[in-house]
C-alpha cells in the first residue's frame, strides 16, 4: 500500500511538471516576440502637410520619434529617386507637387544613434476636382448673366475630377455640408451634390473628397455660396413688344398718355416648380384685383396727380421681396 501511494505522489507531480511547462512555454514565447520586435523596429511618424495637396503645391514632410532621437539621426531625403539632402538632425524638408497627372514620391532614410535603419516613403499624384453650380432661380428670358441662387434657392454642384492620364471613369465621392458628412448623396459615382441655401441669408459650405476605388488617387475641394438679395424691378410693358428691359422705372415717371403699363420681375428668386403671386400697391393701398405681373393704369377722366407705387412677388403665403416704390405723376 505504501509503495502504492509512493507511485501516485510521483505521476502527480510528472503531471503537474507537464501542465506548468504547457502553459508557460507560449508565455515565454509571446513575451520573447513582443520584445524582438520592439528592440528591431524604431517606430516613426512621417508626416505631410497638406496630407492631400493639390498639383503645384508645396508639401512639409516632417519626422518624429518618441525612441530615439532623430535630431541625433543622419536624415536623408529623396524626391522621385535622387537624393535632395543629407545630413545630421535634418527632421523637416519641402518638396513641391507638379502639375495634373504627375507623380511625386518623397523617400526619407533615417540612421539613429543605435545604429538602426529606417527607411519610409510616400507618393502623390497630382489631382484636382472642379466644382461647378448651377441653381433654380429665377431670370427673365434672354438673361444674359447667370442666375444667383437667392434665399431658399435649390443648387445642385457637380464635382469634375482631374487627375491626367491617370483617370478613371468613376470615382467615390464624399460629399459635405457646412463641415457635416451627408452619407445619403455620397458614395461611388454620385459626382453630384444638392441643397437648399439658407432662409435667412447665411453662407453654405459645401466640400468634396474624390478618390479612386484603390485609394491611389485622391483630391478635395470646397465652395462657399451664400444667397443673393432677391430683387424685384418694374419694367415700363409695351403690349407690342412686351417688357422693355432697357427701361426700368425708379423715381418719378410722368406719364405721357391715358394709359400706361407696368412689368414686375423678380431676379433669383425661388421661383422653380412654384407659380409665382404678384401684388401691388398704390399709396400704400394694396390694390386686390391686381394679382398678375403686369400692372395697368389709366386716367380715361384726364385728372391731375400722382401715385406711390411698389411692386410685390410671393411664392403660397410666403413675400419673397418688393420692388422700390416708384411714383407715377399724370
Amino acid at each position: 500500500m505504501l509503495q502504492y501511494l509512493q507511485k501516485m505522489s510521483q505521476l502527480k507531480k510528472i503531471i503537474l511538471g507537464l501542465i506548468f511547462v504547457l502553459v508557460a512555454a507560449p508565455l515565454s514565447c509571446a513575451f520573447a516576440q513582443a520584445v524582438d520586435g520592439s528592440a528591431e523596429q524604431q517606430p516613426m511618424l512621417f508626416q505631410a502637410t497638406p496630407q492631400n495637396p493639390g498639383p503645384n503645391t508645396e508639401v512639409k514632410f516632417t519626422v518624429t520619434s518618441y525612441l530615439t532621437d532623430f535630431n541625433a539621426a543622419s536624415i536623408s531625403w529623396y524626391v522621385n529617386g535622387k537624393k535632395m539632402q543629407s545630413g545630421t538632425g535634418l527632421r523637416t524638408f519641402s518638396a513641391g507637387t507638379g502639375a495634373v497627372g504627375s507623380t511625386l514620391t518623397v523617400r526619407v532614410v533615417v540612421i539613429t544613434q543605435e545604429g538602426n535603419t529606417i527607411d519610409q516613403e510616400k507618393t502623390f499624384r497630382s489631382g484636382a476636382v472642379d466644382l461647378l453650380w448651377e441653381t433654380n432661380s429665377y431670370t427673365p428670358p434672354f438673361y444674359q448673366g447667370k442666375a444667383l441662387p437667392g434665399k431658399q434657392s435649390q443648387v445642385k454642384v457637380v464635382a469634375m475630377p482631374r487627375f491626367g492620364a491617370a483617370a478613371q471613369e468613376n470615382y467615390i465621392f464624399s460629399w459635405q455640408k457646412n463641415g457635416q458628412n451627408d452619407s445619403s448623396q455620397s458614395g461611388y459615382g454620385k459626382n453630384s451634390f444638392v441643397f437648399t441655401t439658407s432662409s435667412l441669408g447665411n453662407p453654405t459650405t459645401i466640400s468634396v473628397s474624390v478618390s479612386s476605388t484603390d485609394r491611389s488617387l485622391s483630391a478635395q475641394n470646397s465652395i462657399v455660396l451664400k444667397p443673393n438679395p432677391i430683387k424685384v424691378i418694374v419694367y415700363e410693358f409695351e403690349p407690342a413688344y412686351g417688357t422693355l428691359y432697357a427701361k426700368a422705372v425708379s423715381g418719378n415717371l410722368q406719364l405721357t398718355s391715358s394709359e400706361a403699363s407696368f412689368s414686375a420681375v423678380p431676379y433669383f428668386a425661388p421661383l422653380a416648380g412654384q407659380t409665382p403671386q404678384y401684388a401691388w400697391t398704390m399709396n400704400g393701398n394694396l390694390l386686390p384685383k391686381e394679382t398678375n405681373q403686369i400692372l395697368t393704369l389709366r386716367n380715361d377722366s384726364g385728372a391731375k396727380g400722382q401715385s406711390q407705387i411698389y411692386a410685390s412677388v410671393n411664392a403660397g403665403s410666403q413675400n419673397i421681396a418688393s420692388s422700390p416704390e416708384f411714383s407715377v405723376t399724370y
